[in-house]
């Protein structure tokens, strides 16, 4: 089953492979460009989730980028078309079916690279920031803010149903007894 990560990147891919353009993620930039132009979805970074602890969830504002190239003779107005099509289809569904809260495209910025032989290249990076909120572990287990959390609380279980949580500091190690008189 795929992530929540995995599952909105694939969807967002999906919208840019509905564009008459050639959609590829992840993938090297071909020897030829297509005549409609390229674009390449590249997974970016998720960043640092803000987290709430109750209930426990992770914000992420996670940094996708779409890599558009055309190679035309008139390479500056079929860019213009590949770069307002990419904004469209963000603007189109801004939650891709509600599977994330907000999904918004920075400007790019353009590029001329010139190529030996053949007509020179117009790209941009297109930054596509994604807002989702996810409450699964193993986002939160790769916070090192969770390690500072945990050497600071102490969980101990109380029943089959739920926990105890209770912070370092009120655990008296010279005695092995909590501050409210129990044993630990």
């Amino acid at each position: 089953m795929p992530t929540p990560r995995e599952t909105i990147l694939a969807a967002l891919n999906a919208r840019l492979s509905a564009l008459p353009a050639t959609a590829l993620r992840g993938e090297v930039l071909p020897k030829r460009v297509p005549a409609e132009g390229l674009l390449i979805l590249r997974d970016g970074e998720p960043g640092e989730p803000e987290v709430t602890l109750s209930p426990l969830a992770c914000h992420h504002q996670h940094r996708a980028e779409v890599e558009a190239v055309v190679q035309r003779v008139d390479r500056d107005a079929a860019f213009d078309t590949l770069t307002a099509s990419v904004g469209s289809a963000v603007a189109a569904d801004r939650t891709l079916g509600g599977l994330c809260d907000w999904v918004e495209a920075e400007a790019p910025r353009p590029v001329d690279l010139p190529v030996a032989g053949a007509a020179s290249l117009k790209a941009a990076v297109i930054p596509a920031v994604l807002h989702y909120t996810r409450a699964d572990q193993l986002v939160y287990a790769r916070d090192r803010r969770r390690d500072e959390w945990l050497s600071f609380w102490r969980v101990q279980p109380v029943s089959r149903t739920g926990a105890a949580i209770r912070p370092r500091a009120c655990i008296s190690r010279e005695h092995g007894r909590n501050h409210d008189g129990l044993p630990r």
